[in-house]
């Protein structure tokens, strides 16, 4: 009895439907995860009230005969249904069920069912708190690269020019006044197109002004200027201007990849690739770096610390597109894209 008191209490805080039924699928037990999904309390559960009454139309039949399978002793696989609620109202479950064994025979059925209407509202919500918190990132960048480029950019810009008219009107400095002028100049030149790149990376105006693969052509062109990297940008089908939302995603996402190669890689050469189909893009990044382990689950990036990868994913998702990430050892690293547009 005490194992059965700890085990209705650890039901009792699962945040998913658990229940119990007899032989004739008379329920014996529900948590109150079920009891809120189907729309009960505690005191106006029926008496009677079994499993089958609870399903919605058709599956009715088949949750019978898969109930009878799981008595008999036959593993059964979860099972989606559609279920209703007290009120009428319809919703969709994922079952997990098998029998309950006492003394070698069956009594009952025990199991999970999720609520896929729960779950997918769930998802659709942190989808669209991902989609507030990318367009307000978004916007800030382009605060930033504004305030650098009208603020911090033009003050040095002003600089450099002051420098170059010191050193021309002045005519009795000295030679090593003169050169020390010309290193400033070339110091606040190069603090300046630092901070001209910094502003591209953080508001792609190339995108708005030139287009998408030109945009994608100037992050090759930088990767091979700054880290040596020889990059190509390689474009197949019907070429088209894209949704500005997916055109930034997709520069985004080839950003962050190319700047982990970049960063990690080791690699001697990196491909964009951007294939056009009718309704689709598929967009592929790749090197020839080290390569490294890829988890079973692009999620655990975030508990190693890697959100570049993770951020790189939800934005494929919120095209309602697919992400894939594919390394080894050795052999290189490939994010492949795959959207519809």
């Amino acid at each position: 009895m005490a194992g059965e008191s700890r085990y209705r209490y650890l039901a009792q805080s699962l945040p998913q439907i658990v229940f119990e039924t007899d032989l004739s699928g008379r329920i014996t037990f529900a948590n109150c995860d079920a009891l809120r999904s189907f729309g009960y309390t505690k005191d106006d559960v029926p008496a009677n009230l079994d499993i089958f009454q609870l399903m919605h139309g058709g599956d009715r039949v088949r949750a019978r005969r898969q109930f009878r399978a799981a008595v008999a002793g036959h593993r059964i696989r979860p099972v989606e249904y559609a279920v209703q609620r007290s009120d009428g109202a319809a919703f969709s479950i994922l079952v997990f069920a098998r029998a309950v064994l006492r003394k070698g025979r069956c009594v009952g059925i025990t199991g999970i069912a999720i609520n896929l209407t729960d779950e997918t509202h769930l998802l659709s919500t942190s989808r669209s708190f991902m989609a507030g918190v990318t367009r307000a990132q978004e916007e800030e960048r382009k605060r930033i690269a504004r305030e650098l480029h009208d603020g911090t950019g033009q003050s040095l810009a002003a600089l450099s020019l002051q420098i170059d008219a010191t050193g021309r009107g002045a005519q009795q400095l000295s030679r090593e006044m003169i050169e020390r002028l010309q290193h400033l100049r070339a110091r606040t030149d190069s603090i300046l197109e630092g901070i001209r790149r910094f502003c591209l990376r953080l508001r792609p105006e190339v995108l708005e002004q030139l287009g998408f693969l030109p945009a994608l052509e100037l992050l090759a062109e930088e990767l091979k200027n700054e880290a040596g990297i020889h990059t190509l940008v390689e474009a197949s089908g019907l070429e088209r201007q894209l949704p500005a939302d997916t055109e930034l995603a997709l520069f985004r996402i080839t950003q962050e990849a190319l700047s982990n190669t970049r960063k990690h890689s080791g690699a001697t050469a990196a491909t964009v690739r951007v294939r056009f189909g009718r309704g689709t893009v598929r967009l592929t990044v790749s090197d020839n770096g080290n390569g490294f382990h890829v988890p079973r689950l692009l999620t655990e990036f975030t508990d190693l610390g890697k959100l570049g990868l993770r951020s790189m994913q939800e934005r494929a998702h919120q095209l309602n597109g697919t992400l894939a990430l594919k390394s080894d050892r050795g052999l290189g690293t490939t994010v492949v894209v795959h959207v519809r547009a």
